[in-house]
């Protein structure tokens, strides 16, 4: 048995991801705030974290600056929705790295 993990394929639009530990959720969400801003919809259907509000927390803990912004959203359903949209702050990030 090896330690590799499987990389990320694509299963019926989505991305399938290796690892669905809270550690592996958090690098996806942390990788992707790095592009662009993350609503909750878009973590849990294309990053696959079913709680990103406590991966964003854990983020927050070890120091990582996220500033939540509220805005609604459309549930594949069609629903409209408020959801957290989560903004990694580059600002406060370079302020951290001086440290």
């Amino acid at each position: 048995m090896t330690n590799e993990k499987a990389p990320a394929r694509q299963s019926a639009g989505h991305t399938v991801h290796a690892g669905n530990s809270s550690r592996a959720q958090r690098m996806r969400i942390l990788a992707a705030l790095q592009i662009a801003p993350v609503n909750t919809f878009a973590a849990r259907k294309q990053l696959d974290i079913p709680h990103p509000a406590a991966r964003v927390m854990e983020l927050r803990k070890a120091g990582h600056p996220i500033d939540t912004h509220w805005c609604d959203a459309l549930s594949e359903a069609g629903l409209k929705h408020r959801v957290a949209k989560y903004v990694l702050m580059p600002q406060r990030q370079l302020s951290l790295a001086l440290r």
